[in-house]
């Protein structure tokens, strides 16, 4: 990889998927946001394609009075040589943080449009999120290591 040259150059961003839908009755009390997302990635050097997938939510009370998902794709070219792990961290941290302001704003545009207060989603710390999903994994992993030797004890205090 030439050191002037970019890792990754973002190309293209499209909407994949749009939907929305709010109650007839739009509360004029609070409402809680809930907020989930998915980030999916496909590879085909030299092209990495990105999926952030992200639904929204608002409930009063128990009833979900407004839902939204949408999911908004980028393509990216990688400069060659790229090293796999540079390429999951970009998939995984870099891309889906490219992505969101575009979702953010379509969630943005949908709602103002549909007679409610506007949800401005705030901004997501992609960088946190990856690291508990890797303590996440390392806590399970322990977990299956303890429980392996654990059945290991086991069966030998049987025999």
């Amino acid at each position: 990889m030439e050191s002037n040259q970019p890792p990754f150059t973002l190309q293209k961003v499209d909407l994949l998927e749009a939907s929305f839908r709010r109650n007839d009755v739009y509360p004029s009390e609070y409402v809680q946001n809930r907020l989930q997302l998915e980030i999916s990635r496909r590879t085909e050097l030299p092209l990495l394609f990105v999926i952030l997938e992200v639904e929204i939510w608002q409930e009063h009370g128990t009833d979900k009075v407004m839902e939204s998902k949408i999911k908004m794709g980028g393509q990216f070219s990688v400069a060659e040589g790229v090293d796999e792990k540079l390429l999951e961290n970009f998939s995984d941290i870099n891309a889906p943080a490219i992505l969101f302001p575009f979702v953010r704003e379509t969630i943005a545009s949908l709602t103002a449009r549909a007679g409610i207060p506007t949800v401005l989603v705030q901004p997501f710390n992609f960088v946190d999120m990856q690291r508990r999903k890797q303590n996440q994994a390392k806590e399970n992993q322990a977990d299956e290591e303890i429980s392996e030797d654990s059945e290991g004890i086991v069966e030998e205090s049987d025999k």
